[in-house]
């Protein structure tokens, strides 16, 4: 069941920045109106996030990877088209990262890969 929890999550956290680049969220703190710069960024996050969803569905043990990078894309894009109520996800984000990354989170046999 926690699989079936983790690749809705992750697959969810895709579609997500996808869905939130297109509601006009491409005006950057640093780049002023970025808009191609926007779906990029939102556009990488998403793949490598869905892609990790999709990894883990079939057991690849490359999912943690697609996983890790796609949330470090998308504390970047978040910090990069900053708004305040980003906050909470950027922190979920970097909870996740260190998670998977450092403390191998969660276990092979909770997941199964």
């Amino acid at each position: 069941m926690w699989k079936v929890v983790f690749i809705v999550f992750l697959i969810a956290h895709g579609v997500v920045h996808i869905a939130d680049v297109a509601t006009e969220k491409n005006k950057s703190w640093l780049f002023g109106d970025a808009r191609a710069l926007a779906w990029v960024m939102a556009a990488l996050a998403a793949g490598f996030l869905v892609a990790s969803g999709a990894g883990l569905w079939i057991t690849a043990g490359w999912w943690r990877s697609a996983a890790v990078l796609g949330m470090a894309l998308s504390v970047l894009w978040m910090s990069t088209f900053f708004e305040l109520s980003y906050l909470p996800i950027v922190a979920l984000n970097i909870a996740l990262i260190i998670g998977i990354a450092a403390l191998s989170w969660p276990s092979v046999d909770t997941v199964g890969a």
